[in-house]
Formats: C-alpha cells, sequence, structure tokens
C-alpha cells in the first residue's frame, strides 16, 4: 500500500509542477497581466492544497520505506530530502503567494520577477548540449562565449 501512495502522490506532484511551470510560461509569453494573475491565484489556490499533501504524502511513504542505512541512491535521496523539503516550505511555498499578491495587485516589477526567478530549478550548462566554450561565474551565471572565433557554436537551447 505505501508503494501505491508513494507512486500516486509522486505522479500527482510532479504533474502540479509541472502545470504551474507550463501554464506560467505560457501565460508569461502570451497573456496580459490579468491572465497572469489568474494563473498565479489558481496556482496558490487550489494548486498548492493539491500539491502541498501530495508532497507530504510521496515524502512520508519514501521515508517509511526506507532506512537511514539505506545503500545506494535510496540512502543518498532520503539524506537530501530534508533540504528539499524546507526549500519547499521555506522558499517556494512563500514565494507563490507572494507573487499571488503582487500579480493581483499588478505589481509586475523586477522584484516580482527576481522572486519568480528563484522558483526556477537550476539547469547545469553542460545539458544544453552546446559546444560553446564558457566560463562558469556562479551556479546559474556564465560567460556568453569563450572559444576562438573561427570555432561554429551548435545551435541549442539554454533552457
Amino acid at each position: 500500500m505505501k508503494q501505491l501512495i508513494h507512486r500516486i502522490g509522486a505522479i500527482t506532484a510532479t504533474l502540479c509542477i509541472l502545470t504551474f511551470f507550463t501554464s506560467t510560461i505560457a501565460v508569461e509569453l502570451l497573456g496580459s497581466d490579468q491572465a497572469i494573475a489568474t494563473v498565479k491565484s489558481l496556482i496558490v489556490m487550489p494548486g498548492l492544497l493539491i500539491m502541498i499533501p501530495a508532497i507530504a504524502a510521496t515524502g512520508a511513504t519514501g521515508m517509511a520505506m526506507s532506512t537511514s542505512s539505506s545503500p545506494g541512491p535510496v540512502g543518498r535521496k532520503r539524506k537530501r530530502m530534508p533540504f528539499i523539503g524546507a526549500n519547499g516550505i521555506l522558499v517556494l511555498i512563500p514565494a507563490a503567494i507572494i507573487l499571488d499578491q503582487w500579480a493581483s495587485a499588478g505589481r509586475f516589477d523586477t522584484a516580482f520577477y527576481l522572486v519568480q526567478a528563484l522558483e526556477l530549478p537550476n539547469f547545469p550548462y553542460q545539458k544544453s548540449l552546446s559546444n560553446a566554450v564558457r566560463l562558469n561565474r556562479t551556479e546559474r551565471v556564465f560567460s556568453a562565449n569563450e572559444a576562438p572565433p573561427d570555432v561554429k557554436i551548435f545551435f541549442h537551447h539554454e533552457m
């Protein structure tokens, strides 16, 4: 039964996050300020009301199915999960609520987009499949291109 609850919770949480992310991107690119405010509102209610119990069920059943001395990937994941949970509770949920409030007030300023950027997952440059030579400035910031001018850079996507 634990495995079934774990799978349902994980699938539900993943679908919520995917829905939040894709709807945010779509409305930011194509929608009006009112549409952005509507999406942000729906992410908070009912979105968080669906996602939070799903994540809690996934975490609880995952912890119950593993032991503190589980080897390999399960053990490593068990050690990471408290940090991931804290990030969700202390950063991502408050960010969603703040963005909803600001969008409802029509506040689409630099602070709005900075908070929104906090919610984006880190995307390692290596996954972009680019052959450009870049210097890593921070975890999310890279130089444009350090390759010599004669090196042709393949078409790639940064996101």
